[in-house]
């Protein structure tokens, strides 16, 4: 299970499997949510459902824009691939080692429309991780998730969801588990549209742990997301993040207070690639002092993706 990781001779302490994602940048389990540019596509959102105001308006009256609603694309796949350096490949407090790693991801989703506002979502996807130096640290995560989305026109387009899911984490081999967890997941996302180049994203989602076979990371979590994204070019943009997640452990004597910074550039050359490079600074507070840590992440990668 949650074994203890002997690093450069020394037992650099225990590791929580559930949160070696964390060097990639986070990893919100929430489902696939809707950003600005979808919202737009699905005729759903309402800053720019109007012409702006002209000095005609009395004479020929309020003008609404018309447009092309693209047919629905319940489907998508992915695939990823990724290079990063930390300096605290364990998320430890002492005991630090520098690392190289590298890694992939694959998924498929399922989104169809049920009524014109409400969706269901199904996601599966599978990644593997491996370090240059550490590689007793290598590990692997199965996630699954059955969700209902639910873009609130009355709450300007709130994006309401609840749902299942499954994580699994497996060390250098699929068959060796780490942890596998349940747990029920639940939230709200707001995209705010500051003009057609700058957007603005909030979200806060609960997750209960309903079933795990490791009693020590048996937890209940919060999480707030903030995401600032402009658009330098039609293909180019910028992302500055900042989450915060609470996380108090049911059958340990544990809270955690997690602090988690980001910024990245993307570049997206097609509909169905985009090439990115980011860095991620994470500053974790618990009331057990050996889980208070600091990690630097950077890196970049590749990915693509198809929706059909």
């Amino acid at each position: 299970m949650c074994a203890l990781i002997g690093l450069s001779g020394q037992v650099a302490g225990q590791v929580d499997p559930s949160r070696l994602a964390e060097a990639v940048g986070g990893s919100s389990r929430a489902p696939r949510l809707y950003d600005a540019e979808e919202l737009n596509k699905l005729g759903l959102e309402d800053e720019n459902a109007f012409a702006p105001e002209s000095s005609g308006d009395e004479d020929i009256g309020e003008q609404l824009i018309l447009k092309e609603i693209p047919k629905d694309q319940p489907f998508r796949s992915w695939a990823e691939g990724s290079m990063f350096w930390t300096n605290n490949a364990a998320n430890v407090s002492s005991g630090q080692v520098e690392d190289f790693f590298w890694g992939g991801r694959v998924g498929f989703g399922w989104q169809p429309r049920i009524t014109k506002n409400w969706f269901a979502d199904v996601e599966v996807s599978q990644g593997m991780y491996r370090y240059d130096k550490s590689s007793a640290l290598d590990f692997e995560t199965l996630r699954a998730m059955a969700s209902i989305l639910d873009v609130e026109p009355r709450l300007g387009n709130v994006v309401l969801f609840a749902g299942i899911g499954y994580d699994r984490v497996t060390n250098d081999t699929l068959s060796n588990d780490l942890l596998n967890s349940l747990s029920l997941r639940a939230g709200a996302q707001r995209t705010f549209l500051l003009d057609r180049k700058q957007s603005i994203n909030v979200s806060l989602m609960g997750d209960w742990d309903l079933l795990t076979d490791f009693d020590p990371l048996f937890r209940h979590e919060l999480n707030f997301d903030l995401t600032y994204r402009v658009k330098l070019l039609a293909n180019l943009s910028v992302n500055l993040g900042y989450r915060m997640s609470y996380l108090h452990y049911q059958r340990v004597d544990r809270q955690d207070l997690l602090h988690l910074v980001s910024a990245s550039v993307v570049y997206t050359p097609t509909e169905w690639m985009e090439i990115y490079a980011n860095g991620n600074f994470a500053f974790n507070d618990s009331s057990l002092p050996f889980f208070d840590y600091n990690t630097g992440t950077v890196g970049g990668g590749l990915g693509m993706k198809i929706k059909y």
